[in-house]
C-alpha cells in the first residue's frame, strides 16, 4: 500500500481500496465488522494521539446517511457496520453490500427534486433560564435529493443531514407542509410514500 499523492481525500480512497483488493493481508478475512473495527480502532488512536496528518482513513458523515437511504432507515443510532450487517445474510454480502454503497456514494450524481427556500424553524427550550427559543435558520436553499433505486428523500451538507421515507416524516421534522416545497422535476411528485 503506497500513499503518494498527498490529497488525504483520494489517499484515504486509495488505501480503502487496497483493504477491497486485498482483505486477507489487511484484516484476514473479507468482513465489513473486522473493516469497520479497523477503522474505529484507526480513529480512536488518532483520538488519543496527537496526529496532525490528516486521516488516512476517512468515511464521510454523509455515507452515513447514505446507508440509512439506501437501507430504507430512518432515525436509527447504530452505525453504518451494523446496519448493513443486519440487513444482509453473512459477512461476505454484508461485504459486498458495504462496497456497493461506496461505489455509489463516490458515483452518484445528486438529483435535486425539490428545494425549501428560506428556511426557519424555532424550537422552543424549556429547560434554559429564560425559556429561549433556538432559531434553525438556512439562508441558502435547503435541497431534497433523490436516487432512481431507492424510495424518499434526503438532505446532505452544510445543513444537517436526513432522510425521509414518507413526506409526513419531512414534514413533521422540518416543520413545514409540503406545500412550502419547490419541486425542481414535477414528475417526481413527491416520490415518498404517504399516509394520505
Amino acid at each position: 500500500m503506497e500513499v503518494v499523492s498527498g490529497d488525504s481525500e483520494n489517499d484515504a480512497i486509495h488505501i480503502l481500496q487496497s483493504f477491497r483488493q486485498r482483505p486477507a493481508l489487511y484484516i484476514g478475512e473479507k468482513s465489513l465488522e473486522r473493516l469497520g473495527e479497523f477503522i474505529s480502532g484507526y480513529e480512536f488512536a488518532r483520538l488519543i494521539h496527537p496526529i496532525k496528518d490528516p486521516p488516512l482513513f476517512h468515511i464521510p458523515h454523509e455515507f452515513f446517511t447514505w446507508v440509512d437511504y439506501r437501507l430504507g432507515y430512518y432515525g436509527s443510532t447504530s452505525g453504518w457496520v451494523e446496519k448493513i450487517r443486519e440487513r444482509s445474510a453473512n459477512e461476505g454480502e454484508a461485504w459486498d453490500r458495504f462496497w456497493m454503497y461506496y461505489d455509489e456514494f463516490h458515483d452518484r450524481q445528486k438529483y435535486v427534486v425539490a428545494q425549501l427556500l428560506g428556511y426557519e424553524r424555532r424550537i422552543h427550550f424549556s429547560p434554559g433560564p429564560k425559556g429561549e427559543d433556538y432559531v434553525e435558520k438556512v439562508n441558502s436553499p435547503l435541497s431534497l435529493y433523490a436516487h432512481p433505486e431507492s424510495k424518499g428523500i434526503y438532505r446532505e451538507g452544510e445543513h444537517k443531514t436526513g432522510v425521509f421515507h414518507r413526506i409526513e416524516d419531512l414534514e413533521t421534522t422540518l416543520s413545514i407542509s409540503r406545500d412550502d416545497l419547490v419541486l425542481l422535476d414535477q414528475t417526481w411528485n413527491y416520490g415518498i410514500q404517504s399516509e394520505r
